[in-house]
């Protein structure tokens, strides 16, 4: 009887604490879950969909989503790989023109998922006045697609990283 009140307890407040939403970005169905206190915005600064986390202290953690359709023929058809570094590049120019400090490529790599999707992912670290940035840049293989998926944490809210990651993690392609 205690292990039957406990999963429904535990099944109960799972969804207390995550909303499930589905969404079409451009041509791409997706799906996944974010925590409560996190919310969704469609078409903010002409991003198609962008979970915003808790704002504290003038920064909110972010994750956009774009569906930047075979990038693999748009950049370098060979090597994505390749063509991560050579964004990773780009983005450290656009960082120092902006007077960010110390910019630098942190990791690219492939990460096998599950279904019929494929992810690799540029880590980027820099910083600005007192505080380090992360920005991670997911390129989510879905659906003969792919989906440019930014991500930015704020040193002082580097808790949140982990649940970004996990959002990522989760994202099902429909």
């Amino acid at each position: 009887m205690v292990r039957i009140i406990f999963l429904l307890e535990l099944l109960f407040c799972s969804n207390l604490f995550a909303l499930t939403q589905s969404f079409i970005i451009r041509e791409t169905s997706v799906q996944f879950k974010i925590p409560e206190d996190w919310n969704f915005k469609e078409h903010l600064l002409d991003v198609p969909l962008t979970i915003l986390g808790p704002s504290k202290d003038g920064f909110t953690p972010y994750i956009g989503i774009i569906d930047s359709g075979e990038l693999d023929k748009m950049i370098y058809p060979s090597n994505i790989e390749e063509a991560l570094k050579a964004v990773g590049k780009k983005e450290i120019e656009n960082l120092v023109k902006a007077n960010y400090s110390d910019p630098q490529i942190i990791v690219v790599e492939k990460n096998e998922k599950k279904e019929n999707s494929l992810l690799y992912q540029l880590k980027l670290e820099y910083g600005m006045n007192q505080y380090k940035y992360y920005e991670t840049i997911f390129y989510l293989y879905c659906n003969k697609s792919y989906l440019n998926i930014y991500t930015r944490v704020r040193s002082d809210h580097k808790e949140y990283e982990d649940t970004i990651f996990d959002i990522v993690d989760n994202i099902k392609c429909l």
